[in-house]
């Protein structure tokens, strides 16, 4: 080959070269210039509260897949995002959301939208907003419930909105109330929970109002005012027609009876065994109701008096004449079952007098309010001659009128 076909060889190949080079380089830009970066716009928020607020922005992603979140805090270098969401590519202009939660209130916060395209991030402009102040707690002062003669226990229903609150009851004879429950403190979630308080030493035959109070950093809200009354003191039914049948057995002689006992048109208490025999002879008994007390005062000269409210745990001293002292106990029985019924709520009501050392007179009464003593066991011992009777009574039949 000659040195002039040689030079013509190199020639040609480094014109391929350079035309290779040439084409690759118009197509790489050609598709350069295909490529339609996303649009993102950070639009205004929604739905403002104390605690989150819905974030709103508008995308086109262009010709690209993308990803894209939005950026929050307190300062433009923001410090939180959202939950990352995808779009495809030739979406068109779309608007996108997403709420953000836990937000402190009354702040000022800046957020924007972010979107990553590839190798590319575009974000959109900075905007603000800010939270609103914390709400007051939502409210509601519920019936009250457990109503007795000297005792209610009230009930509400509150929203504390995720905020640490407290809550109390007022109430009083007026809408003045006057009297409160001691303050507690709630702290959960946006959530509604119900609440109550028991109340004790109310006065009997009583018309009380009442309502629930809750307090935040936001201020404090108030309950719509409820009243009820409270029960009489019924505790020993007392009118005319009431009647109790009673199985009365003397375990020292050994004998079994029946006991009538009717409240008369006076209002005297009658006490009548069935038998007519004197294994126990009919006497009177006198009952006097008062709002702290008891009296009952009978022919043969006993007198017990009970001390009311009857609460769990109380004593009280109170002699009768014929005993040197006496003293009562209370305490609570769940239930007692008689051959009149099963009964709840009831207190055993123990009566120990003594005389001089030398008698000893022990009546333990078992009693429901609104229906009466429903039993009764009764024992006199001596020091020197040991037991002289022992009585036991139980509830066979009742009628109380109301």
């Amino acid at each position: 080959m000659s040195s002039m076909q040689r030079k013509y060889q190199i020639f040609c190949a480094v014109l391929a070269i350079v035309l290779l080079l040439s084409c690759k380089k118009d197509n790489i830009t050609n598709s350069e210039k295909e490529k339609i970066l996303p649009i993102v716009m950070t639009d205004t928020i929604s739905n403002v509260s104390y605690d989150k607020v819905i974030l709103i922005g508008k995308i086109n992603p262009g010709t690209t897949d993308i990803l894209y979140h939005f950026e929050y805090g307190t300062t433009m270098s923001y410090g939180n995002k959202s939950v990352q969401h995808s779009l495809n590519a030739g979406s068109g202009l779309v608007t996108v959301m997403d709420t953000v939660y836990n937000l402190h209130s009354s702040t000022l916060y800046h957020y924007r939208i972010v979107c990553n395209a590839g190798i590319d991030t575009i974000k959109g402009a900075d905007r603000t907003f800010t939270t609103l102040n914390d709400p007051l707690p939502t409210i509601v002062t519920n019936p009250p419930t457990n109503i007795t003669t000297h005792s209610a226990i009230f009930n509400g229903t509150i929203n504390p909105h995720g905020i640490s609150s407290s809550y109390y009851f007022e109430y009083g004879t007026t809408t003045s109330y006057g009297s409160q429950s001691p303050q507690k403190n709630i702290n959960t979630g946006p959530t509604q929970i119900t609440v109550s308080d028991t109340i004790l030493n109310l006065q009997p035959a009583t018309l009380y109002h009442h309502r629930i109070v809750c307090s935040n950093s936001a201020g404090t809200s108030r309950g719509d005012d409820r009243s009820f009354t409270t029960a009489d003191l019924d505790y020993f039914p007392k009118t005319p027609g009431c009647k109790w049948i009673y199985s009365f057995y003397d375990a020292v002689h050994l004998r079994s009876d029946t006991v009538t006992v009717t409240i008369t048109s006076t209002g005297t208490w009658v006490y009548t065994a069935s038998s007519g025999t004197t294994v126990y002879p009919a006497y009177t008994e006198g009952v006097s109701v008062s709002p702290n007390m008891v009296q009952m005062n009978s022919n043969s000269s006993e007198s017990r008096i009970y001390m009311l409210p009857f609460v769990a745990g109380n004593t009280w001293n109170g002699p009768p004449p014929q005993y040197t002292f006496v003293n009562y106990w209370v305490s609570r029985q769940d239930s007692i079952t008689t051959p009149a019924g099963k009964f709840y709520g009831a207190f055993l009501v123990r009566m120990a007098a003594f005389n001089g050392g030398n008698t000893t007179y022990i009546d333990d009464r078992v009693f429901v309010p609104k229906i009466g003593f429903v039993k009764r066991n009764e024992s006199i011992t001596g020091a020197a001659i040991g037991t002289v009777s022992a009585y036991n009574w139980v509830l066979i039949s009742f009628k109380i009128v109301e």
